[in-house]
C-alpha cells in the first residue's frame, strides 16, 4: 500500500536493537514501527497535504531557504514555518 516497508526496517532495526539493548527493546520497536507505518500511509495517501489555499488541486511545498511553505505555482510565500492554522481554508 505503501512504499515504506516497515516490516523490513522493523526485522533489521530488530538485528541491531536486541543484542545491543536486550529483549525488553523489542516491543519497543515493532509498536514504533506501526506508528511509522500509519503514518506513512496517511503522508502518502494525503497528497496535497498541505494544500495551497490558492489552488487546492496541489500541495504547498516547504522552502527552506525562506523558512516558509510556498506555492509552487505561483512561486510566492503562502506563510511561515508554523502559520499553516492561520490561513483561511481553499477556495474551490
Amino acid at each position: 500500500m505503501n512504499s515504506l516497508d516497515t516490516e523490513r526496517v522493523a526485522r533489521l532495526l530488530l538485528q541491531d536493537v536486541v543484542p545491543t539493548l536486550g529483549e525488553r527493546a523489542r516491543a519497543e520497536v515493532r509498536r514504533l514501527a506501526a506508528v511509522y507505518a500509519d503514518l506513512a500511509a496517511d503522508w502518502i495517501l494525503n497528497t496535497t497535504w498541505p494544500v495551497c489555499p490558492r489552488h487546492p488541486r496541489h500541495p504547498l511545498w516547504y522552502d527552506v531557504d525562506k523558512d516558509a511553505w510556498c506555492c509552487v505555482q505561483d512561486s510566492d510565500v503562502v506563510t511561515p514555518l508554523g502559520g499553516l492554522a492561520t490561513l483561511s481554508p481553499p477556495s474551490s
